[in-house]
């Protein structure tokens, strides 16, 4: 016995020596099969056997499709909407067959089709194999497997009707005039092979009929069924355009496009990170495992053995996503585009704007994790595409924020992997000389090298770091390389440096996330620091340097809450060095001993 829904749907085939097996999504499927003999094959074309009692679902089909098809296979039938291919299905299915698929929008038709001869032409049978409408009646119902005379016993899943079969074969023999079909040959002067005209004598014989016409296209092949129309008839009322997939409805929704990313799983609501916390989508429709399948197959463009793709979906915009199996099932993580931020939108501050018209050298952008440093980066990449005419080239791991036309040449590139990926990938920019050079994550030593040799070369070059302040951040960069090496990348840093820009986003009064910022400017009192690895120094330098713009990030905290738009509660929670916030609210007038002690 066949062990999956596949094998024991294609052995149906060999058991009821039919020619071919169609599956659509919505319709039971069913074994097309014909006539054994001619006259009676002539008379009544084909007719469908159904071999199962359930229609089938969405997900049975797919499974199925990846059993049958490669995934290249798969991307065809989706680029070109249809595909006939060979296929060995096993001893059991018996026989050779074709899988011939077409797709129409997300609605998709498999036929598995068996290999056969050459069928003989009406009119090269002998008078002997021509039945009287009488015989021809009998054959169908011994082809159906049941005497004529004898009470129907059907399956229920056999769809034939025995009756309606004896009444069309009388009524299409009779109509033949016995003038139309042309004297049958001598027996032993059958050909091997019927003449290539012989179809086109047939079918000027038989009236038309409403049968599908079947075109000879080659003299040695005769089809072996018929391929009905692979949309099935609808009535007036549903010839209605379908509606876009259940995933890509939930993109568009106006609440979705505000998150960053989105969450589904299968058989639950849709969930989103909005301002950092992730808020589930009530009015979207539950999830089901075969709408990630559809939208993966009609998307998806690498192997399915690579869990993190990239795809532009109409209507939302680039999305990148991540696979998962857990005990839910199937699930995506949808990176969301973002849209571009302008400089005023941020409120950057003027030291930090006036980095974008640096010539040259190196300029660090750093945060913990979700803090906006991508955001920030476009930021001045959109200020500079803005004041300067130059060529910008981007090395992200996810393109979310496109940038437009305007006075630079923006060369965004998406690039997968890690830190030594990432590294090659700038190696290569660089030797397309260009005048702005940002990288998304400077996560591995190859990375940063790869960055001051761009600085050091006249260029300028902007990337981010995931490290909690400015200090932080310069200790990673040096501490990112082995002893003997570090003296030599000081050295280097100390020279390429421009800036270092560390952010946070903490809750807002309102509601929200409100950037600070610390800022640190490299000149005459900070290169010396960077060189000797003095970093613990650097913070007194940026106090010292306020009237350069430079500010630490207790300045940046007590700010935004004399200003009223962040309590001074959370403040502290933000804030990595709660001393300095303290004395610096202190300065300000504002009394937080009693929040100190409940922290």
């Amino acid at each position: 016995m066949a062990s999956t829904l596949l094998e024991s749907l294609v052995a149906e085939i060999a058991r009821l020596d039919g020619d071919s097996l169609v599956m659509h999504v919505g319709e039971k499927p069913y074994v097309v099969a014909g006539p054994s003999l001619a006259a009676a094959d002539r008379a009544f074309a084909w007719h469908r056997v159904e071999v199962s009692d359930r229609p089938l679902t969405p997900d049975a089909l797919l499974g199925m499709l990846g059993q049958m098809i490669s995934f290249e296979d798969r991307r065809t039938l989706y680029d070109a909407g249809a595909i006939e291919i060979d296929a060995d299905l096993g001893a059991a299915a018996g026989g050779s067959f074709v899988i011939a698929a077409s797709r129409v929008a997300e609605d998709v038709r498999l036929e598995i089709r068996k290999r056969q001869g050459n069928r003989v032409p009406l009119d090269v049978w002998p008078a002997s194999a021509v039945p009287s409408p009488e015989a021809a009646v009998e054959d169908v119902a011994s082809y159906a497997g049941v005497d004529a005379a004898a009470e129907l016993d059907l399956a229920d899943d056999v769809d034939i009707d025995i009756e309606m079969l004896r009444g069309t074969a009388a009524e299409l023999i009779d109509a033949f005039p016995a003038a139309s079909v042309p004297a049958p040959a001598p027996a032993d002067m059958l050909p091997a092979d019927p003449p290539p005209s012989a179809a086109a004598s047939v079918a000027a014989a038989v009236p038309d009929s409403g049968l599908v016409d079947v075109e000879e296209t080659d003299e040695n092949a005769s089809p072996s069924a018929v391929i009905l129309p692979h949309v099935r008839p609808r009535p007036a009322s549903a010839q209605e355009p379908r509606s876009d997939s259940v995933m890509i409805e939930v993109l568009r929704l106006p609440a979705v496009k505000q998150a960053s990313r989105l969450h589904v799983s299968a058989g639950q609501l849709p969930t989103g990170c909005i301002d950092g916390r992730m808020v589930t989508f009530v009015t979207a429709p539950v999830i089901a495992a075969a709408d990630i399948d559809r939208f993966a197959l009609a998307f998806r463009s690498t192997p399915s053995t690579v869990p993190e793709w990239t795809c532009s979906v109409p209507g939302v915009g680039p999305v990148t996503c991540v696979e998962f199996d857990d005990e839910s099932g199937r699930g995506l993580v949808l990176h969301l585009p973002a849209p571009l931020r302008s400089a005023a939108e941020l409120d950057l501050e003027p030291a930090i704007a006036a980095l974008a018209e640096e010539a040259d050298g190196f300029i660090v952008i750093a945060g913990p994790r979700g803090s906006g440093k991508s955001t920030l980066v476009h930021a001045l990449a959109d200020l500079i595409n803005t004041l300067r005419s130059d060529y910008v080239i981007t090395i992200e791991s996810s393109v979310r924020v496109r940038h437009p036309k305007r006075h630079a040449i923006v060369s965004q590139r998406q690039r997968h992997g890690g830190g030594e990926a990432v590294a090659a990938a700038a190696r290569a920019a660089l030797r397309e000389g260009p005048d702005v050079l940002v990288i998304d994550d400077l996560r591995s030593p190859e990375a940063i090298d790869v960055a001051l040799d761009g600085a050091s070369g006249g260029r300028l070059v902007i990337g981010t770091l995931a490290a909690p302040s400015v200090t932080a951040a310069v200790a990673r960069l040096i501490d990112g390389f082995v002893t003997g090496r570090r003296p030599e990348l000081q050295a280097r840093l100390s020279s390429s440096l421009r800036a270092v820009v560390a952010q946070t986003l903490v809750d807002g009064i309102g509601g929200g996330r409100v950037a600070a910022r610390e800022v640190l400017i490299n000149g005459s009192a900070v290169a010396p620091l960077v060189c000797d690895g003095a970093t613990w120094h650097l913070t007194a330098a940026m106090e010292a340097g306020r009237k350069l713009g430079m500010k630490t990030m207790a300045d940046a905290l007590s700010s935004l809450v004399r200003k009223g738009i962040v309590d001074a509660g959370t403040a502290l929670r933000s804030a990595p060095d709660r001393d300095a916030l303290v004395a610096a609210l202190a300065r300000e007038g504002i009394d937080v001993s009693d929040l100190e002690r409940r922290a």
